[in-house]
């Protein structure tokens, strides 16, 4: 199990490097106040889960141990907007319409809502921090 943790973790730091990199390169690249990096990041990161989970269900090309380090590592690391894509996907393909839009509706909706909590918070009950 300890392999497991490491090729997961050395995986995550590879996504998480990865993602750095690639939003300091994109940023670079486009001046604009809409966020094209993060955009571009999360919509390639679920291009390759979703590869990774096609050669996984139809192949098995990949040992175990390589997919969840590029799936749960890298993918997990670069972004978890794939694996929350890839998971939302599977609820649909097993017909749980009414599951998958509620995960989608409340994902979005609540971590939104999550986030600007937190700000609020912070804003509001810690005075000497400015946001």
């Amino acid at each position: 199990m300890l392999k497991v943790f490491l090729l997961i973790g050395i995986g995550g730091f590879l996504g998480s490097t990865a993602r750095f990199a690639t939003q300091k390169f994109i940023s670079a690249q486009f001046q604009s106040t809409f966020p094209y990096a993060t955009f571009f990041i999360n919509i390639f990161g679920c291009f390759l889960i979703g590869i990774l989970a096609a050669l996984m269900e139809k192949t098995k090309i990949l040992p175990t141990e390589v997919h969840r380090f590029l799936s749960v590592g890298f993918c997990g690391g670069f972004t978890t907007f794939s694996t929350f894509a890839l998971e939302s996907v599977n609820l649909m393909k097993n017909g749980k319409f009414l599951e998958t839009s509620a995960y989608v509706t409340l994902s979005v909706f609540l971590g939104f809502l999550a986030t600007f909590l937190g700000i609020f918070l912070v804003k509001n009950f810690f005075k000497e921090i400015n946001y």
